[in-house]
């Protein structure tokens, strides 16, 4: 199997007028019209990406929202890597550290790696990547 991630080299963040680069990692040269689909769900991944609520995100009970967002990054590192798109990687790992000292759960931010870059939302369908696979 053959995967290509990939997406725009500069485009903006939907909400805002700034911009960011996003990463474009090719495996291969390919003929763009041979066979291709999108990953199923269950299908082997190399990992996880996360994007970080904060403030200025649209979340109702951002406290709550942290708090599952690290319950979360505690269960996919058990599993595999993991990703974690921010707009301050240092407030981040603040909100991690916190967090999972006070409920108690055990989260290795040294496992992660973190990205910044300007944010609004947290759907990562706004800024990740996408990943097509040729059988």
């Amino acid at each position: 199997m053959k995967v290509l991630a990939f997406s725009n080299i500069k485009g903006p963040v939907l909400g805002a007028s700034s911009y960011f680069y996003y990463i474009c990692i090719l495996t291969h040269k390919y003929n763009y019209r041979d066979m291709s689909r999108l990953p199923a769900e269950w299908e082997k991944q190399s990992g996880v990406q996360l994007t970080w609520p904060h403030c200025e995100t649209e979340w109702y009970g951002l406290e709550k929202v942290l708090e599952c967002y690290v319950e979360i990054a505690s269960t996919i590192l058990r599993f595999e890597p993991l990703m974690i798109v921010t707009r301050d990687i240092e407030e981040c790992k603040g909100d991690i550290a916190r967090i999972s000292q006070a409920k108690g759960i055990q989260v290795d931010v040294d496992a992660i790696k973190f990205y910044e870059c300007p944010l609004n939302d947290t759907w990562a369908r706004d800024h990740g990547g996408i990943s097509r696979v040729w059988s």
